[in-house]
C-alpha cells in the first residue's frame, strides 16, 4: 500500500476541517444551552460588581 504525501495531506486537510468544526458546533451548543444563561450571566456581570472590603495583600509567611 504506497500512499503519497499529497494523499495524506488531502486527508489530514479533510480531518481537520471537520474536527474543527465540530469543535466549534460543541463549542456553540455550550455557550448558547438555556441552562448555562444564568450562570454566564452571573460570570459577566462579576468585573461590575462593587466590593466595599478593601484588597487583601498577600501574607509572604512573615
Amino acid at each position: 500500500m504506497d500512499i503519497d504525501l499529497e494523499a495524506l495531506r488531502s486527508v489530514l486537510k479533510q480531518f481537520w476541517t471537520v474536527w474543527l468544526l465540530a469543535l466549534f458546533c460543541g463549542i456553540a451548543l455550550y455557550a448558547f444551552w438555556p441552562s448555562n444563561r444564568a450562570r454566564f450571566e452571573r460570570l459577566a456581570h462579576l468585573p461590575l460588581d462593587d466590593d466595599d472590603r478593601p484588597a487583601r495583600r498577600p501574607t509572604d509567611g512573615r
